[in-house]
């Protein structure tokens, strides 16, 4: 699937790829495109992402995401996440 973070550009230069591509640009930001963006979209994306990386492992996702793990409960029931679909794959 294609994600929202393929159209940002990064305060480094460089487009798409994610957070994968440059992690330092994340630690300097980006740059919001003039379009703007959905931050439930962005935000619910971000817990996926984390969510499939940790193989649904609730702490290593709160920790990649650098959030408690209290937070990613609630933003897991917030955005209706199902965690029992992200943990078969």
């Amino acid at each position: 699937p294609s994600y929202i973070f393929d159209s940002m550009v990064y305060s480094s230069g460089q487009s798409g790829g994610g957070p994968q591509a440059d992690k330092q640009a994340w630690k300097t930001g980006f740059k919001l495109p003039d379009s703007g963006i959905d931050m439930a979209v962005v935000e619910k994306s971000l817990i996926s992402q984390a969510l499939q990386q940790s193989g649904g492992r609730l702490v290593k996702a709160a920790k990649l995401l650098g959030i408690s793990y209290k937070t990613l409960q609630y933003r897991i029931k917030k955005h209706r996440i199902d965690l029992e679909s992200i943990k078969a794959q």
